[in-house]
């Protein structure tokens, strides 16, 4: 990673976290079932997103002393998987009436 931003990883999440909140707004209007729920939001959602990744990529960059970076990094995924996650299931209320 040395150097460079982790796009993979944060793309990962950002895409995740969309997929998560399209999903608890289905989950919202009962259109999934428990054990759905928790195979999809769980066990797909969770194993799709990469967090592990997240603290490491972020643990090199404070090895490296890219703090500036390792900050902007663990903010930026932060703000943007929220509203990546808002964004989702906004498009799942207005989609599924």
């Amino acid at each position: 990673m040395s150097g460079t931003y982790p796009w993979g990883t944060f793309l990962v999440n950002i895409i995740g976290c969309a997929l998560i909140g399209f999903l608890i707004a289905m989950v919202s209007k009962s259109l999934l079932p428990d054990p759905l729920k928790l195979l999809l939001i769980t066990g797909f959602c969770g194993g799709f997103t990469t967090f592990s990744a997240l603290g490491a990529e972020n643990l090199s960059m404070i090895q490296q002393n890219q703090w500036t970076a390792a900050i902007g990094y663990s903010v930026t995924s932060i703000l943007v998987g929220t509203g990546a996650a808002w964004t989702g299931f906004f498009i799942a209320k207005n989609l599924i009436k």
